[in-house]
């Protein structure tokens, strides 16, 4: 009983294995479709004020927020290389 069993589970094992290994099927692609291009709305550079302190402020800030050129600047960084040159020939 045991022999019958232990045969049985590998003819399992075996099948198991062959059907990992088949080769698969090439996945079916739909055809590419370009995507229309779509204008981004430029900010102007000045907020329009109206009137109220709080909502001009949030405004000014909310256009602040795409000039990121500024705040993403590395050219701190060199002097703290050059400050880590002078530490390490200490």
């Amino acid at each position: 009983m045991i022999k019958q069993l232990q045969i049985t589970l590998m003819i399992i094992l075996v099948m198991v294995l062959i059907v990992s290994c088949a080769p698969k099927p090439a996945p079916v692609t739909a055809p590419a479709v370009e995507e229309p291009k779509v204008a981004i709305p430029t900010v102007p550079k000045e907020v329009p004020t109206t009137g109220e302190a709080s909502v001009d402020e949030v405004a000014t800030d909310i256009s602040d927020a795409s000039d990121t050129d500024d705040e993403l600047d590395t050219s701190e960084l060199d002097d703290v290389d050059s400050i880590l040159a002078e530490i390490e020939n200490i």
